[in-house]
């Protein structure tokens, strides 16, 4: 089973985001994203929901996707 950690690595391996970007990304401080990435915080189910979301929009509508990662915050 892949944990989020893992999940969130991916994200930005994948994507080519740096953790601030990541964060952004999501739309949560960078703080709470760095405990989420090394596992000492877990989010709430939405936060689940969304990165589910937010890899359908990846996979299917591309440019919807790059406006998403190149939103100002």
């Amino acid at each position: 089973m892949t944990t989020l950690p893992d999940h969130l690595k991916a994200l930005e391996s994948r994507l080519g985001l740096t953790e601030p970007q990541a964060a952004r990304y999501l739309g949560v401080p960078v703080t709470t994203y760095r405990k989420w990435r090394n596992g000492t915080r877990k989010p709430g189910s939405v936060v689940y929901r969304l990165l589910v979301v937010l890899l359908l929009i990846e996979e299917h509508s591309p440019p919807i996707h790059d406006a998403l990662i190149n939103s100002p915050k």
